[in-house]
């Protein structure tokens, strides 16, 4: 069964549930986040990644043009406002709140993916993976995919 939850995030609440995959909507934007990809659409921005100097992680950042906005529709649930860990499906959740200004969502995947942990900010994403993985990123008008091999 796929549970649902819903967290505060600027303008209004996201949604968040999955059991393999991870699914994160705001007001027109969605996230997918699987085992050896993630899917973002509704949204565009600029990528960056690299490797750390000394270590054998990789970095990538997708930078978003547009903040990403929660949406402004009633909520039947109780939403979350504050700092959670949460289990859903494969994943670990921990959705921070600093000030009550900087909201962000990191997902911790199960035993097995291709990444560590992703970060999610209204601006940005960020995924660590070790050094020795491909990133490739596919791009569309409004989407993109990524996928680590």
């Amino acid at each position: 069964m796929k549970e649902k939850i819903e967290v505060k995030w600027i303008s209004g609440v996201i949604s968040i549930w999955g059991v393999s995959e991870l699914t994160i909507r705001g007001d027109e934007w969605h996230i997918t986040l699987s085992q050896r990809d993630i899917k973002l659409e509704g949204i565009i921005g600029t990528e960056e990644q690299f490797l750390a100097q000394g270590s054998n992680l990789k970095h990538l950042y997708i930078r978003f043009n547009e903040q990403l906005r929660g949406s402004n529709r009633k909520s039947s649930k109780q939403v979350i406002s504050s700092n959670s860990r949460l289990e859903i499906g494969f994943f670990e959740v921990r959705y921070t709140v600093l000030r009550g200004k900087l909201f962000y969502i990191t997902t911790v995947p199960i035993y097995g993916a291709l990444y560590d942990y992703a970060i999610l900010t209204p601006s940005e994403l960020y995924v660590r993976t070790l050094g020795r993985r491909k990133v490739f990123i596919q791009g569309g008008q409004n989407n993109m995919n990524v996928y680590l091999l």
